[in-house]
């Protein structure tokens, strides 16, 4: 996959975040460390292992519902809720969950529009 930056696209933010996941003990993690890159547009997670270069996922900003920061048993964490219903739950490194999230809404968030639309230049008035 090609995780370079589109044209118009600009990073927020960048994280280390694993996968968490819940068992009978508690909360534990599932796989590598993984460096998350939030942009205006999506967010890319990435393997932390550059020899892993199968493990890059990408999240459009269409396919975000909600996210939210949470303490995932006694560490920092997020879940992320996306348009089929699935979660994912992430612990986030040095307790930059807030941050994360954070940067996570902003890209959710539409930009903002003029009130006041810029006028056409169309027909020259002469006095």
């Amino acid at each position: 996959m090609n995780t370079s930056l589109q044209q118009g696209e600009y990073q927020l933010g960048r994280y280390k975040a694993r996968y968490a996941k819940f068992s009978g003990l508690g909360w534990d993690n599932n796989g590598p460390w993984m460096r998350v890159l939030v942009t205006n547009r999506r967010v890319i997670l990435l393997a932390d292992d550059v020899r892993d270069s199968h493990a890059t996922s990408i999240i459009a900003r269409n396919d975000i519902v909600r996210v939210w920061n949470v303490c995932l048993g006694k560490r920092d964490g997020m879940i992320m809720a996306l348009a089929n219903g699935q979660l994912l739950y992430l612990f986030v490194d040095w307790s930059q969950s807030a941050k994360l999230v954070s940067d996570i809404r902003e890209m959710l968030t539409p930009p903002l529009q003029p009130s006041i639309a810029p006028r056409v230049p169309g027909k020259r008035y002469v006095n």
